[in-house]
């Protein structure tokens, strides 16, 4: 973008198989969505539900403290609606004509464009860019949806792929290098 971290007002949604959505505002992350217990569902997690329910839910089925976390982390979203975790597979039956696949997918979008426009309240402004990552930023029917939903709120940067392990060695050396731009979270 041409400019700092540290001065930049960010949304970032990191997509794959959690979620997470976070407000950046001058180098620190001023609030985020937890990728295994709220936000959006994801491929395999459940993201925020309505707890009411989810409490009967769990109770008439007699569900153990594990078997209901396996069941939200891993065997939710995507996986529990279609029976896959795979988006591509997901868009191939949209291309087939899947209209059932169409609609989830679409709605896992829509849960990522709303978290994105909570994350602007956040900030009580617009952002200089949101940003989409992780897996499913490889999409362009999923990430054309998110952006026809906050494309509004100000320009969107796709960077698709899993960087992760990449971003933390090199902030881990720039520690190293600068050691006054460590941080430490949760800030003072």
């Amino acid at each position: 973008m041409g400019r700092a971290y540290e001065d930049s007002c960010l949304i970032v949604a990191h997509m794959g198989g959690g979620t997470t959505v976070g407000a950046h505002l001058q180098g620190k992350v001023v609030d985020a969505t937890h990728g295994l217990s709220e936000g959006p569902f994801t491929p395999e997690r459940a993201g925020e539900m309505p707890t009411l329910q989810l409490i009967d839910y769990v109770l008439d089925r007699g569900l153990t403290q594990e078997q209901a976390r396996n069941l939200l982390v891993g065997g939710s979203g995507l996986f529990a609606h279609l029976g896959t975790r795979d988006a591509r597979e997901v868009e191939r039956r949209i291309t087939s004509g899947d209209e059932q696949a169409r609609v989830i997918y679409r709605a896992m979008a829509y849960q990522v464009g709303k978290q994105i426009g909570a994350m602007a309240a956040v900030l009580g402004k617009n952002p200089d860019s949101i940003v989409l990552t992780g897996g499913l930023a490889a999409s362009e029917m999923f990430t054309t949806w998110i952006c026809e939903m906050v494309g509004f709120l100000g320009r969107v940067r796709i960077y698709p792929g899993e960087n992760e392990l990449e971003a933390l060695l090199e902030a881990a050396l720039t520690a190293l290098e600068v050691p006054s731009k460590i941080r430490e979270y949760p800030p003072e």
